[in-house]
């Protein structure tokens, strides 16, 4: 009986929790794009157009936030499985006993799940690039900043030697 208050003490606090705040976070953030305001336009037309902008920007942020979630989801989700499953195979003598004949399955899988959840770190980056094509632009204007700068100053440099 410890045992499973334990299983769903760590899968509540490691697992649904976290999900749960991700949720809930992004679910305010994306009400207050969807509640945003169009900035006041001179002509009928060019507020229908921004009208139009405001409506593909929320549904592109709706779509990244909702990938973002189940990012997490998806990521984290084979590794408390395997946890769950370990734990409950420690059960000797109740209905929650596992037969041996998947131990290969189950060592082949670990690492995966072990990696899947650390990679989750990383992939948020990459889902912004791949759908907003806003965060593209200027990530690359970041990454182009320093060399412009360097060669700006290499420049300048040879320009007052001469």
């Amino acid at each position: 009986m410890e045992l499973t208050y334990f299983l769903a003490a760590h899968l509540t606090l490691s697992y649904i929790g976290p999900l749960l705040v991700i949720f809930v976070s992004y679910v305010l953030v994306f009400h207050r794009i969807w509640h945003r305001q169009i900035p006041s336009a001179s002509v009928e037309m060019q507020k229908q157009t921004a009208s139009q902008l405001l409506q593909q920007s929320k549904m592109r942020a709706l779509r990244m936030l909702a990938a973002v979630v189940m990012a997490f989801f998806i990521s984290f989700l084979p590794l408390y499985v395997t946890f769950t499953r370990f734990k409950l195979a420690d059960l000797k003598g109740s209905r929650w006993e596992f037969p041996n004949d998947d131990d290969n399955f189950w060592i082949w899988f670990c690492p995966v799940a072990q990696w899947m959840s650390s990679a989750n770190s990383c992939v948020n980056p990459f889902l912004y690039n791949f759908l907003d094509p806003r965060f593209r632009t200027r990530f690359q204007e970041l990454l182009r900043f320093p060399l412009i700068s360097q060669r700006t100053q290499v420049t300048q440099q040879q320009e007052s030697l001469v």
